[in-house]
């Protein structure tokens, strides 16, 4: 691919639909507007990079420059859509290789927001049609040998799925790019380093700006995800005055893709702190901590006594009899004189 020539700003029309803009010459695919500033009479002979057949150029001031070919020549690039997959396909490709990075901008398929943000840098060489696997893509960005992003011109057939998922498969990024005359004729011709509008991104890529990004995966997260009580105990306040009050904390913990992701204590008006990361010892052991920290100050706050002895369980607590019974003689709380009742867990 030869280097972009000089940019001319000077507005031509066009004669109908795209015209041919791409040529060999020499072996080397060139770019119609690199041979305008010649004569007639210097110009080089040139061939279709399709049928191969000679071509002229139409270098005039009134139309946009382009090559013909010959009067009664067969060439499925004289056909418009052919055309234009072609000159966007060379366009892109030759001013990619004078380029450091691609900037693309894509539209947000929930909100169409347009976000911009460089898709591939550092590429050693930029390659049109070059093999990949059983594909040839349109336009290969390659790191030394290694193929490190993919282009393809869609005019009217897009990306298959079959395609699709061979690129995943091989790990290659790719863009969908929509073949467009403004994309390729001045003035409105597209220069890197100017984002280059994307239709459709793979390899992973969700087509969602950044905020419908974030809210597409809470969606998924919340889906996917759910509470559960991992274990329970019961804790007893025997107050001053002969009253009693019990209350059960529950260690719930969060689920997401299957593991466990939070941990936490919730009791019936107090709740720990949330722990993240999977429920182990360590985390079930600053659990603990946090609720005797909490049942001290409830002690104090309500002057009462307070018994935890029985043992986390995963299970239901039923039937589980406080330890102690109020002594009315003696006006305090004593051990009961049977054993309380045990409870599934224990």
């Amino acid at each position: 691919m030869t280097p972009a020539p000089p940019r001319c700003s000077r507005k031509r029309r066009s004669d109908g639909g795209p015209q041919l803009a791409w040529a060999l010459v020499d072996g080397t695919i060139c770019s119609v507007g690199d041979f305008a500033h010649l004569p007639p009479n210097r110009r080089p002979n040139a061939s279709c990079p399709v049928c191969g057949n000679a071509v002229t150029f139409k270098l005039g001031d009134e139309l946009v420059h382009h090559l013909a070919h010959d009067p009664g020549a067969e060439c499925v690039a004289s056909g418009g859509e052919s055309i234009l997959h072609l000159n966007t396909k060379f366009h892109i490709a030759r001013e990619l290789s004078c380029a450091t990075q691609l900037r693309v901008a894509t539209e947000c398929e929930w909100c169409d927001r347009v976000e911009t943000h460089v898709w591939i840098d550092g590429w050693t060489e930029i390659a049109v049609e070059r093999g990949l696997g059983s594909m040839r893509p349109d336009i290969s960005v390659l790191s030394g040998e290694k193929t490190v992003g993919a282009i393809e011109i869609f005019v009217t057939h897009a990306v298959d799925e079959e395609k699709a998922r061979e690129l995943d498969r091989l790990n290659v990024p790719w863009l969908e790019v929509q073949a467009r005359v403004a994309l390729v004729n001045e003035p409105t011709i597209w220069r890197a380093p100017a984002a280059l509008h994307a239709r459709r991104m793979g390899c992973g890529t969700s087509g969602l700006c950044g905020p419908c990004k974030q809210q597409a995966d809470d969606e998924e997260d919340e889906r996917d995800s759910y509470e559960r009580i991992a274990k329970r105990r019961v804790v007893d306040f025997y107050k001053l005055d002969g009253n009693h009050r019990r209350d059960e904390f529950l260690m719930w913990e969060r689920i997401r893709h299957g593991a466990s992701v939070q941990s936490w204590l919730k009791g019936s008006d107090w709740e720990s702190q949330r722990i993240s990361g999977p429920r182990s010892s360590e985390t079930e052991r600053r659990l603990e901590r946090s609720l005797r920290n909490h049942l001290r100050q409830r002690s104090e706050t309500l002057g009462a006594r307070v018994e935890f002895r029985t043992p986390w369980t995963s299970t239901p607590i039923r039937g589980f009899r406080r330890q102690r019974e109020w002594d009315e003689a003696k006006q305090r709380w004593i051990k009961r004189r049977c054993p309380p009742t045990t409870f599934p867990g224990v």
